[in-house]
């Protein structure tokens, strides 16, 4: 499903949040509620999977890295599909900039979420999370519907 999207993202930014919106065999969504803990971000709201590069990865090594690391995905560089790249302005203010990619057909099973716990949801289920999602994961979600309607396969 792949397009080798790495070489279209600038190695040089760092410290960038890099999300994956993860898409299992049957088209369902597979997300994360984050943990309701104070002082993490986005206590309770769900997310994608993802996180901040680390010693000078680009935003693809960080985003295989942190789906290795939060579900035990072993996803390869060209299996992950650019959905864009953007800035976000928080819920404090603060500047976001980073990546949203996806993978499909991804096998739930082999799945072990070390963080948060897993939300599996249909496309015609999402009405109900919208409110609770992270802005990341909303952008991506909508993105990835817009992809489906362009190709004549949304619902």
């Amino acid at each position: 499903m792949g397009n080798g999207m790495s070489g279209d993202i600038d190695r040089a930014i760092l410290n960038r949040y890099e999300g994956v919106l993860l898409i299992d065999q049957t088209g369902r969504f597979l997300t994360q509620e984050r943990d309701a803990i104070l002082g993490i971000g986005y206590p309770g709201r769900v997310t994608l999977f993802g996180g901040t590069a680390e010693n000078g990865e680009n935003s693809v090594e960080c985003a295989v890295c942190e789906l290795r690391e939060k579900t035990g995905v072993q996803a390869k560089a060209n299996e992950l599909e650019l959905l864009a790249q953007f800035t976000i302005i928080d819920e404090d203010g603060s500047r976001q900039d980073g990546a949203l990619f996806m993978i499909g057909r991804v096998v739930r099973e082999l799945m072990t979420v070390t963080e948060g716990r897993l939300l599996e949801v249909r496309l015609d289920e999402l009405d109900v999370l919208w409110p609770r999602m992270t802005p990341e994961a909303s952008h991506a979600v909508k993105l990835y519907i817009g992809h489906l309607q362009r190709r004549g396969d949304g619902q």
